[in-house]
């Protein structure tokens, strides 16, 4: 079975230990597939790593800087309380 273990460090993050857990069970479950199925599973792989490669690599556009502005409070209005009748 293949481990990554170079960036858990000492202390693994809970979503790092699920992640590893994931792995070790997809490949438990490749072991146990027939070899017939193996040409499938690869070339299922192959799509899901195509997928998920190119959507790290894009650049993702970060969103414009807020802007603040000066404001000032020019008049109050006071409102009766909101009340809803139930039928």
């Amino acid at each position: 079975m293949f481990m990554d273990v170079g960036s858990l460090g000492t202390s693994p993050s809970v979503e790092n230990a699920h992640a590893m857990i994931a792995r070790g069970l997809c490949h438990l479950v490749i072991e146990r597939l027939p070899d017939a199925a193996l040409a499938e599973v690869m070339e299922s792989l192959k799509t899901l790593f195509e997928f998920y490669n190119t959507r790290r690599q894009q650049a993702i556009p970060l969103p414009p800087p807020r802007r603040v502005l000066p404001a000032r409070v020019t008049s109050r209005q006071e409102r009766r309380p909101l009340s809803i009748d139930e039928e």
